[in-house]
This record gives C-alpha cells, sequence and structure tokens, in this order.
C-alpha cells in the first residue's frame, strides 16, 4: 500500500523518473567554500550563531526549545533565560566542519556550534527534509570527502557536487511521510524493548533460584 502510492504519483508527475541535480542547484549555504564557482554560490544564507563546543554543552538544560546543535553525538536544548545572545530560526541542515559526516536536521530555534548549515534555495521545489534523507543515503559518499591527517574537514568544493533525485515536491514530502513513519515505529519498538528489559530486570533482580520449583509443580498437566 505505502509502494503503492508513491508509484501512483511518480506514474502520474513523473512517468519519465526524476531528473537528478547537484546539491549546489538546490541548497544555499551559510558560507561560501574555497575554490567553489561563484555561480555555484549565488546566494548564502545569514546564521547568527556559532559558538564553541564547550559553550555550547554548559548551556543545556533540562527543559528548554532552543536546540544546541552539536557536531558530534551530543544532543540538547536550553532556553532564553539561560542564554540571551542570538538564536537562530530556520530550517537547516548540518554537515561538522571538521569530525565525521554526522548529518543531522532541525528546524526551529537554535544555536550551532561548529557546522556548516545548508537550507533550501527554493522551499516550492525542494523539500529539505527529503533532501536531508538522499543525503543520509549517500553518507558513505559524503564520508569519504572528509579529509585530513587528524582531525578530518569536509571537501565541500566536491560534496555539493552529489547529485540527488528531485522528482515532484509532492513525491518528496510522500518520501518523507513515510519514511517518518517507520523511523516512529522503529523508535517505538526500542522503547518497548528498553521498557522490557527493565521491568524484567526488576522482576528478577532479587531472584534466588534455591527457591524454585519445577514448572509442573505450579501448573501440573493431565496425566
Amino acid at each position: 500500500i505505502i509502494m503503492s502510492k508513491i508509484n501512483d504519483l511518480i506514474q502520474k508527475m513523473c512517468p519519465n523518473g526524476a531528473e537528478y541535480k547537484e546539491l549546489y542547484r538546490i541548497l544555499k549555504w551559510n558560507k561560501r567554500f574555497a575554490g567553489v564557482d561563484k555561480k555555484k554560490q549565488n546566494e548564502i544564507f545569514n546564521t547568527k550563531t556559532n559558538i564553541s563546543a564547550q559553550l555550547l554543552k554548559s548551556l543545556a538544560t533540562e527543559d528548554g526549545n532552543i536546540k544546541l546543535l552539536s557536531t558530534g553525538n551530543f544532543d540538547g536544548y536550553t532556553n532564553e533565560e539561560s542564554y540571551n545572545g542570538d538564536i537562530d530560526d530556520c530550517e537547516v541542515i548540518t554537515i561538522p566542519s571538521g569530525g565525521t559526516a554526522n548529518l543531522k536536521y532541525y528546524k526551529g530555534k537554535f544555536i550551532n556550534s561548529g557546522n556548516i548549515l545548508a537550507t533550501s534555495i527554493d522551499c516550492d521545489q525542494y523539500y529539505l527534509k527529503y533532501i536531508y534523507h538522499c543525503m543520509l543515503d549517500k553518507k558513505n559518499v559524503i564520508q569519504n570527502f572528509f579529509r585530513g591527517s587528524s582531525v578530518q574537514h569536509p571537501d565541500m568544493k566536491s560534496i555539493i557536487e552529489i547529485k540527488i533525485p528531485c522528482p515532484p515536491i509532492e513525491i518528496q514530502k510522500e518520501v518523507v511521510r513515510i519514511l517518518d513513519t517507520f523511523g516512529e515505529l522503529e523508535a517505538e519498538l526500542e522503547a518497548r524493548e528498553s521498557q522490557y528489559e527493565f521491568w524484567s530486570g526488576k522482576i528478577f533482580e532479587n531472584y534466588d533460584n534455591k527457591n524454585t520449583k519445577p514448572l509442573m509443580d505450579i501448573a501440573p498437566g493431565e496425566n
């Protein structure tokens, strides 16, 4: 059922297949990259934040609505009371400026630390979360463009040349809807598994095999 809907949309809206486009044609970035033709970066979008990783982590609060966008696995939020500096508020894909290809997507208020940021060049044609999923699919390719002897840095000149399929936006949104649904189901399964492990541990934490009885003594069967 899921795939049939996408197939129906493809047959209706792009029966000859989707055009593949380079990332530089569909994304704009928050900085210009060395060695890149200016024609491939006609527009740069301005962001306000880029603080140190140490400061970013120190801002974390138990409750907050401002995402702390790190380059690593740190995941936290802060609030206006804990931080009175500049705050960005937009929809972005992040690529770490150093380390590994730990790609992220976020929409809303955030403070950035060490990430290169991208957003859609035209939201009516290119759905940013769809582009993010396409980039995740090519994460190994992107990782191969991280280079350096100690701390590796992304070769953005090469990364922005990566091509992804760009079907009509209705198809892009349907793809994202399906992937998000699968993600929610996966998260629920993981939560249920963790819950099972927790409660089974509670049940058996005082387990004493000296007091065990054979199952047949508890629930004897018919002779």
